[in-house]
This record gives structure tokens, sequence and C-alpha cells, in this order.
């Protein structure tokens, strides 16, 4: 691999644990996969090149994407680049950054995540951004609930990496061909979390499956990605509320979560009844943590406790349009992060 030239010129470490060395290798080997990603950014070859069938690969091709050449080229097209002990591989991408998980000498250790260009706002400083990100994990580095941020690097090319621990769990719901069911326990710390953040004045109009990892009953979940978590009082310019409905990461987890996970367990299963079941069951928990000086939470708290089956029916309703137009629901349009901006300018 050619050096382009771009070393790390500012490191910013959040996890005080690690180790100066640790950060310098770090560091060094984001010099290098710096290079990979130029070569991925700047050139027609897929993130992934299809080579399963020969169907797929001429579809790839008709749509523009290269067949790699060099070896280089063949790292880069599968998502894969490895440098000394190092080895990355590509995640995927949202809407402000590309992610990939870095091995060292065969461990899965770290998550990077590179920013990239987005359509409303600036991905470095602008809203939802690799800075405020960072800011977010900064701000939860001690509770061992939430992702483990570690460092944001900048390279004299003006690109930022954000470096966090690897985090060992599974989304729940449908994740790939297995299925991970969401047990009674797993709800009830999910929202005990979730009212702590609220009690913080934190909130976040991301909490989708994927934004959460969950490994058994014994364990805690590990809330991750905090690009979109932002003071309570900038909720209302994050997400849809109902007017005189309280502001609180709940509502967002059932928007984005529970409202995904009814489907995927039906999906699953095939069994209304168990996904009616499941649905009372979280309305129960619900009931446990709403705001009872407010009056549609207290109302909400009263239906909840016991559920009715008109109850379940009318709150799979409620979901069911919350799935189909989440975007409408969760989502940040350029008017609204003009606004933050000016606010937190």
């Amino acid at each position: 691999m050619v050096s382009f030239g771009s070393p790390v010129v500012e490191k910013r470490v959040i996890w005080k644990n690690i180790s100066s060395s640790a950060v310098s290798h770090l560091a060094k080997f984001i010099d290098k996969f710096e290079d990979a990603t130029y070569c991925m950014r700047t050139s027609n070859l897929g993130r992934r090149l299809i080579e399963d069938t020969i169907e797929d690969r001429s579809v790839a091709q008709k749509n523009g994407v290269k067949e790699p050449k060099t070896e280089v080229e063949k790292y880069i097209s599968t998502g894969i680049f490895s440098s000394d002990k190092y080895r990355a591989t590509y995640l995927g991408g949202g809407v402000s950054g590309d992610a990939y998980r870095v091995q060292v000498e065969g461990t899965t250790k770290y998550v990077i995540k590179e920013a990239k260009e987005k359509k409303c706002s600036d991905p470095i400083d602008g809203q939802g951004g690799i800075n405020h990100e960072y800011d977010m994990l900064e701000q939860f580095k001690d509770d061992m609930k939430f992702q483990r941020g570690i460092a944001v690097m900048k390279t004299s090319d003006g690109n930022y990496f954000l470096v966090s621990e690897f985090e060992e769990g599974q989304p729940a719901g449908i994740n790939g061909n297995s299925f991970n069911r969401l047990s009674q326990e797993n709800i009830k710390d999910t929202l005990n979390i979730l009212d702590d953040m609220d009690r913080k004045w934190v909130f976040n109009a991301d909490w989708n499956l994927g934004n959460i990892f969950y490994r058994g009953d014994r364990n805690y979940p590990k809330m991750l990605d905090l690009q979109w978590a932002y003071s309570m009082s900038e909720a209302h310019d994050l997400y849809h509320f109902v007017p005189g409905e309280t502001e609180t990461n709940m509502v967002t987890f059932e928007a984005s979560s529970i409202a995904q996970y009814l489907h995927h367990l039906y999906d699953h299963t095939g069994s209304k009844t168990e996904t009616r079941n499941f649905l009372k069951m979280y309305l129960m928990e619900r009931a446990r943590h709403c705001d009872t000086s407010n009056r549609f939470e207290s109302l909400r708290k009263a239906v909840y406790e016991n559920p009715t089956e008109d109850v379940l029916d009318a709150e799979i309703l409620r979901l069911s349009i919350l799935k189909n137009h989440n975007r409408q629901f969760v989502y940040v349009d350029k008017s609204s992060a003009r606004k933050l901006s000016s606010q937190n300018a």
C-alpha cells in the first residue's frame, strides 16, 4: 500500500485506561487504513463486490462496479483491509459514516466509524456529526451500559475517525438467519436505562433494533450509537410527539424497536397469540414508567396496567402506523438541522 501521506495529527481520548502505545498503534493503522478508504471513495469499486453468482456479478458490472485487479483492490472490493496485526472489515454505512470492525491479532477489539458527507449537515461539526457523538460518548463514558468510546482521530487530510470498543451481543428480532428474543428481563432493563437517560435530560431519537445489543438475562443491554442523542429540550426537533405527550426515550424505543420487533416476532413464529402476549407484557412493564404528573401518561398507565383485548388491538394499530411511517416520526430534515445548529451556536 502506497501511503498518500495523511498521518493522524490530532487524537482526543475518551477512555483514559487505554495505554498510550495502543492509541499510537491505532493512529498508525488509521493512517494506512485511510489510504484504503480513499481508494474506495474515489474508484468505481463496490464496497462489497458481489462474487457469489455470475448473474449478480453481471448486474454489478452494469451498475458501474469494476472487477478488482490488484490485491489491494480485492481487499477494498470485499470491504476488508489488513495491515500488520490489524484487520478491518466493512460493517455497513449510515447517514453520517461508514463503520468497520477491527481485529487485532485475530481478536475483535474496536469499531471505527469514518465520517462521510451528509445531505443535511456537516458530518464533522454538524447535527449528528462525529464531534457531537464524541461528546455524548464522553458524557456516558463511566456508564458500562453504554458503548465505550475510545478516541476520535483527525488526519492531516481533515478526515475524522471515531474509535469505540467492540461490544458483544445481538440486536433483538431477526438477525440474518437467527432470531433473538426479547425477554421480560430485557424489557425491564431497557426501560430502566431509558428512564435513567430521561432523568439525565438526554434524548435519543434513534433507539432502533440495531442500536441496542442484548446478551441474555444476566447482563444489562448495551446501548450503542449516540450520534442523535441531544438535550431533552431539543427533543421536539428530533421527534414528532403527540401534543401533551411526555418527552421520553421510551417513545422512540417503541416507535423504532418495539414496533419492528412485533413484526419480526410474528414473521418468525406465525403466532398472533404469542405476539399479542409479548405486547401485553411490554405494556404492563411500560406502565411502571409512566409519569403520572402528566395527564396523557396517567391515562396511559391506567390502560396499560391491565390491557384488554381492545387495548391490544389499538396498540397494534398504533405501532403499525409508527413502523410503516417511521421516517416521518423519527427524521431530521434540513430545517430542523438548521434550527438546532442556530440554537447550539
